[in-house]
């Protein structure tokens, strides 16, 4: 018995040594340096150099894995200590950076808030610091951090901006990505009234991605919410599942009239998915409506959210609504949506896809880059010298501001 106790100390002591070594590590690399100008994806993912026209070429560069390519390193880096992370085993480092890109958000755009004009947002300096600890570190952890970061953007129009210059092995390794659900805007040219794209369109100029998690903060216009996730449930590709949500419950609530017309949720939109995917894919849609109002985040939890199912409409579709997810007790409890495509499913885009005439923006994009259809319908991107940007803080990287969302 004092054999067995003498053990379980030393065991005790060796696991507190290692999470002390853990938690120095952490604190270490976050203390690296990292310059304070707003660093691009294209500079995180090391291919600055053929785009400043030296020894790769594009094509080389396109096809590069991304365990071959590394964050930007001093040249000349001071002598020092080993990081005290390379004194832990390799299977407890792996489960550290694991745990560190799990908890980190990557924000980028224009955010609207309370009474002030929108400010551009931007992630901590040092967000990926641990990827600038030391070649080793630099190694093992650039092979995986992609894949786990939360990528969030502001609007479609942001993330076309970081992520389009992207050589698509890289796109395709991202796995989790948020975005803002407001329509793009184009300036139509030869017409009077400008051209609205909802996200499961402006989506398809990011063909490259294999996302297992796509979450869509949608527009507080509940009518313009319902189309946009109607929109992504029939034609949507690139993601495994994707989280729909939206401030109030109005998305379900609202009276039909053209050209919105609602149905019964959510086997409307199941019988859609399994039609797509197979019925014996496993597809699934999901509806949660938040227990509590006005409390953002709420329907996150398992245990302030409950699963809604809505009845057959009936005869008359017209007048079909209803006034209980309408009402100021109800309104204001948030919504989240779930769609899982089925088992087996090939996410990515199709070769020859069979939509709706006129919606497939990439129909009159003609081999333009993104930049040039930026310029040309929208506005170019220009930086300001004197704009204030924010930096994104946060305690929980699923966290979310309705305050955000026009």
């Amino acid at each position: 018995m004092a054999s067995l106790r003498i053990r379980l100390d030393r065991l005790t002591k060796a696991l507190d040594n290692v999470v002390g070594a853990a938690d120095e590590a952490i604190a270490a690399c976050r203390a690296v340096p990292v310059p304070d100008d707003d660093q691009t994806l294209l500079d995180l993912v090391g291919v600055r150099k053929r785009l400043a026209g030296q020894a790769e070429s594009s094509s080389d560069a396109a096809t590069l894995p991304i365990d071959d390519v590394e964050p930007a390193l001093p040249h000349k880096q001071p002598l020092r200590s080993p990081n005290p992370l390379l004194k832990l085993p390799c299977e407890i480092r792996n489960q550290i950076y694991e745990s560190l890109f799990a908890s980190t958000k990557l924000v980028y755009g224009k955010r609207i808030f309370p009474d002030i004009p929108k400010q551009r947002m931007k992630p901590a300096s040092n967000s990926l610091a641990i990827l600038r600890a030391c070649r080793l570190i630099n190694k093992e952890a650039g092979a995986i951090w992609l894949n786990l970061v939360l990528f969030s953007f502001e609007t479609i129009e942001d993330a076309l901006d970081k992520l389009s210059p992207l050589p698509a092995a890289t796109l395709a390794q991202i796995r989790n990505l948020r975005l803002g659900g407001r329509s793009m805007k184009l300036r139509s040219i030869g017409y009077a009234d400008d051209v609205c794209s909802r996200l499961v369109w402006t989506l398809k100029l990011l063909p490259e991605l294999r996302l297992n998690k796509l979450t869509v903060l949608g527009r507080l216009e509940w009518r313009v919410a319902y189309d946009t996730l109607d929109g992504m449930i029939k034609y949507g590709h690139g993601w495994e599942e994707l989280h729909f949500l939206t401030p109030n419950s109005n998305m379900l609530g609202f009276a039909n009239f053209e050209p919105y017309w609602r149905k019964p949720q959510p086997k409307t939109w199941n019988d859609v998915l399994l039609k797509r995917d197979g019925a014996d894919s496993g597809s699934t849609v999901t509806i949660y409506i938040a227990t509590q109002p006005d409390t953002p985040g709420a329907v996150l939890n398992p245990s302030t959210r409950q699963f809604i199912e809505q009845g057959p409409c009936g005869k008359n579709t017209k007048s079909y609504w209803d006034g209980r997810l309408l009402s100021s007790s109800e309104g204001n409890k948030e919504l989240l949506v779930i769609v899982k495509r089925g088992r087996h499913v090939d996410i990515g885009e199709q070769a020859n896809p069979r939509y709706p005439i006129g919606q497939d923006i990439r129909r009159w994009q003609c081999g333009q880059t993104w930049a040039e259809v930026r310029h040309q319908y929208l506005s170019p991107v220009t930086k300001d010298e004197n704009e204030e940007v924010e930096v994104d803080t946060y305690k929980d990287v699923d966290e979310y501001s309705w305050n955000a969302v026009v």
